[in-house]
């Protein structure tokens, strides 16, 4: 038996959280529906934070994710940086029970940032098919489902794909560039 690096553990185990999370998301906004910008109910705030949680997880999972597609620093640096962004627009909201005004100034180039890193690693590994051509397409849609679509249940993609990014890298001894690939 073959034991992964610390830093690729720590990465599927951070995968492993924003799929659970994500997961968790599509179930409330499947079962409640919609909410608006202020929350008042248990059910709103449980929502809340477990978007906290996705975004934490997504950002904590993305330098595995980018060394094993072999994706430049710098797409690997928005794919990690953008979360948090929107991270500090989510926590301002749950600490104060409302959105704050500034939460578009965050969010905006948090959630593009996160995007644009996320869409580099999937052309870096669709050429050069470090991922299954399914996932490698998945990464962007990561965050059009999980963010654009939430209401919806588009949390249900970014939590299949973190869930199997996360369990392939734990099944391999060393994250080089192709290894995920199946």
């Amino acid at each position: 038996m073959h034991t992964a690096p610390i830093a690729v553990r720590l990465g599927a185990a951070a995968a492993l959280v924003a799929a659970a999370a994500f997961a968790t998301l599509c179930g409330i906004h499947i079962t409640h529906g919609t909410f608006d910008d202020d929350p008042s109910t248990t059910v709103e705030y449980v929502n809340l934070l477990a978007f906290a949680v996705a975004l934490a997880g997504s950002a904590l999972a993305a330098p595995a994710l980018g060394a094993a597609t072999a994706a430049p620093a710098w797409a690997t640096r928005l794919a990690c940086g953008g979360p948090p962004l929107v991270l500090v627009g989510v926590l301002a909201t749950l600490v104060t029970g409302s959105s704050p005004s500034w939460f578009g100034v965050v969010a905006v180039p948090g959630n593009l940032g996160w995007l644009a890193g996320l869409t580099w690693m999937a052309v870096v590994a669709w050429r050069g098919r470090t991922l299954p051509r399914w996932a490698a397409a998945g990464l962007p849609l990561t965050v059009i489902a999980g963010v654009g679509l939430a209401q919806l249940g588009g949390g249900i993609v970014p939590a299949l794909l973190w869930a199997y990014l996360a369990a392939t890298a734990l099944r391999t001894s060393v994250p080089r560039a192709g290894q995920l690939a199946s």
